[in-house]
Parts: structure tokens; C-alpha cells; sequence
């Protein structure tokens, strides 16, 4: 069982965000970008951040909304305008280091989200437990010792949860999601580092997905052991790739010289 190569975890449910994201442990985010986007992307992102998004910004709004709304006022401010103007933004940041800064129309519309999955029983079900649950661990990758974290949205028993915002929430729409944002990969290492900490013979990666637009419907998703073993083999591949980059070297570009590419079949 993979659950058997993971060591040494340590817990910690009251770690600030920005403390758990300084950590330059191997995360799920690094993996999924060494598996999508390739090593030397991932490395620049891992090293110099990546651009926030309105989408992303969205998320991140409607995830405080519904799993931390006691640090709403400590987190957010909203600024009196319904679009996001640089200066309005750049001054408030100034004025709140450490708070997101969101117009009237991305607070408005996250309440909204949070509304509809706070309103769907099943979505209730699986948001029960501890949330922000910080945890840093080794995994043990062909005889190396890889220093890797993870943070759950919402750990239970026999359960992990993670609260996604999507364009499409539908089952086909959200299942494509998947495959594009290779949330598999996340699915697959957080349940086995569950199933690790709580010695578990069964362990669900639930997600509860919200559709960001129309009426904001909710969808409740999980995944079976075949693709739980995709994501497996993916987060492995990663890590293994993540591995070769610390011994050899980092790549500068996608390429050596000129690579033949050849069209898809489906032109």
C-alpha cells in the first residue's frame, strides 16, 4: 500500500496559511505543475509564485465563506468598487498586508456560492470535521526521503474533503476539470496520507464542487480505485521527475534544439 511509505507526519490544525505555504516542502500544487506543465514551469512557479486570478481570487473567497467564516473580517476587505481598479487595489493592499482584497461584485457572488453548498445536505455531510489541517510529512520514493506537506480542507473520519469553485460543476463539465487541472493527482496523494494518519483499511477523497455562474448549483464527487490509482502513478512519475531536477539540474526550456511534433489524429 502506498500509505506504507509515508513517515514521520507531523500535524498542525492551527497553521496559518501563509506559514504552510512558506514551507519549501514538495507539495500537491508542485506535483500537479511538474505533471502539467512540466518540470521547468513548475519550478518557476514554485520559485516565484504564480499571478492571482480572478478565478482563483473567487476560490479563495468562497473557501473562507464556507469553511472559515469566523476569519472573514480578519482576511477580506472589500473595496467600494464593483471592478477591480489598480489603484483602489494597490492602496488597500498597502493599508491590509496579509488580507485579499476583493471588489463588491467578487464578495456578493461568493456569498452567493457559499449559500448554495452551505444549503446542500449532502455538501454538509462531507464539510464536517476538522478543516485546515496542515500536515508535513516523508515519503519514501525509491530509498529517498522526499520532505512533502499537504493541507487538507476538511479531514474526517474515514474522509477528506476538499472544496472546489468551477466553471462547469456538472459531472461531465467537473470531471474534465480533473483531467485538465490533474486533481487526481491531489485525490490520490491526500488519501494516502489519511488513510497513513488515521490507519485506515478505507479512506473517500470527496469533492464538493460549486458552479460559478448561473444559479450556482453544487455537485458532491468522488473518484474509485482506478483512478485513484491514475493519480497514484502520477504524483510517483512527479516526485520521481522532481528527484532527477534536484540531481541534475533544473531545465531552462521545454526542449533541446528542434522536436518534430506531428498533428493529432483528430484534425
Amino acid at each position: 500500500m502506498s500509505s506504507a511509505l509515508i513517515h514521520d507526519i507531523e500535524v498542525f490544525k492551527d497553521m496559518p496559511e501563509k506559514e504552510y505555504h512558506a514551507s519549501d516542502r514538495v507539495s500537491a500544487s508542485f506535483l500537479k505543475s511538474i505533471h502539467t506543465d512540466g518540470a521547468a514551469v513548475a519550478n518557476e512557479k514554485k520559485m516565484h509564485g504564480w499571478p492571482e486570478s480572478s478565478a482563483m481570487r473567487l476560490g479563495s473567497l468562497v473557501h473562507t465563506a464556507v469553511l472559515e467564516p469566523e476569519l472573514w473580517g480578519q482576511m477580506v476587505v472589500v473595496a467600494p468598487c464593483k471592478k477591480d481598479t489598480a489603484k483602489a487595489f494597490t492602496s488597500l493592499r498597502e493599508q491590509n498586508p496579509g488580507c485579499m482584497v476583493v471588489t463588491e461584485e467578487e464578495w456578493e457572488k461568493a456569498q452567493r456560492i457559499a449559500a448554495r453548498v452551505l444549503a446542500f445536505e449532502d455538501a454538509v455531510k462531507v464539510l464536517k470535521g476538522d478543516r485546515e489541517v496542515s500536515v508535513f510529512f516523508n515519503l519514501f520514493h525509491d530509498g529517498t526521503k522526499v520532505a512533502m506537506k499537504c493541507r487538507f480542507d476538511v479531514l474526517g473520519p474515514g474522509y477528506v474533503t476538499d472544496l472546489k469553485t468551477s466553471r462547469d460543476a456538472s459531472p461531465g463539465g467537473f470531471v474534465r476539470q480533473v483531467g485538465n487541472l490533474a486533481y487526481h493527482i491531489q485525490m490520490a496523494l491526500y488519501h494516502d496520507v489519511a488513510k497513513a494518519m488515521q490507519d485506515a483499511d478505507e479512506m473517500r477523497f470527496v469533492i464538493v464542487a460549486a458552479h460559478t455562474s448561473g444559479s450556482h448549483m453544487v455537485g458532491c464527487y468522488d473518484f474509485g480505485e482506478d483512478d485513484l490509482d491514475t493519480g497514484r502513478m502520477h504524483y510517483r512519475d512527479a516526485v520521481t521527475q522532481y528527484l532527477t531536477c534536484k540531481r541534475v539540474g533544473w531545465p531552462e526550456h521545454y526542449t533541446k534544439g528542434v522536436m518534430r511534433l506531428r498533428l493529432p489524429g483528430w484534425v
